[in-house]
């Protein structure tokens, strides 16, 4: 992301885990008439669901992820979508306590988050709520909540009484994949895949591009305005052919 500096500020988000299931549908309630409707549009369409470690320690740094995570998405064509409204949808985990305690593990879970501005704007509005709870001496338990964009705040869902167990099924149809790079040795076979030839064949990552026309360019843009250009690949070559 960029800093008041207008430099790129880099920073790692680890990987827990990726894995790939199959949309159920989604609910849509309707306040209005008190009910909730089913929408089956999306039943069986194919979604993968990454989940991260908990390396994220604001809500400027969970938006920045995610659209450099969307960006990537989009460069390589694992996404056809090219906002998150339709895209991309985020449960985000929140978690604080007292400077004087050690982690106890406890975390607020804010489902189905639908665009950029409400992940920071849940995020922001769920850590006051958290500081104000630790500050009158109230612990942190267990909770799923859910994000009002209209009262711009998160509202009680249900509790989480257990940590989540996630029990995953082997697919007998699907053999296992397994990965190695150039450091290991050399391996044959239909299920051995080499990391750095894929690396190879794709094209430039957004982060890449915006050193490399930061750099090239430094007259004429600064990191904010590559930020905004690089959302759509012809906007970027029009304004380089300008310059």
């Amino acid at each position: 992301f960029v800093d008041n500096q207008n430099s790129f500020v880099i920073k790692q988000c680890r990987i827990e885990r990726i894995q790939l299931e199959h949309d159920t549908g989604r609910s849509i309630h309707d306040d209005s008439q008190n009910r909730t409707l089913i929408d089956l549009n999306r039943f069986g369409t194919g979604l993968i669901e990454i989940v991260t470690k908990p390396d994220i320690q604001s809500s400027l740094e969970g938006e920045s992820f995610l659209r450099e995570l969307n960006r990537l998405l989009i460069k390589y064509n694992i996404c056809e979508q090219s906002g998150l409204e339709t895209a991309v949808r985020v449960d985000a985990n929140v978690s604080l306590h007292r400077i004087d305690t050690k982690p106890d593990g406890n975390r607020i879970e804010i489902k189905n988050l639908g665009s950029f501005i409400d992940v920071r704007q849940a995020i922001d509005f769920e850590i006051k709520r958290q500081e104000q709870l630790l500050t009158n001496n109230y612990s942190i338990k267990n909770e799923t909540r859910t994000y009002d964009t209209n009262k711009h705040q998160t509202i009680h869902l249900r509790r989480k009484e257990d940590q989540i167990d996630y029990r995953f099924m082997i697919e007998p149809n699907l053999p296992p994949l397994y990965l190695y790079d150039n450091n290991d040795k050399q391996i044959y076979g239909k299920n051995f895949v080499n990391i750095d030839d894929i690396k190879r064949d794709l094209p430039m990552s957004p982060l890449d591009e915006r050193k490399e026309y930061l750099d090239k360019y430094k007259d004429f843009l600064t990191a904010e305005h590559l930020h905004e250009l690089l959302r759509l690949d012809m906007i970027v070559s029009f304004h380089i052919e300008m310059l």
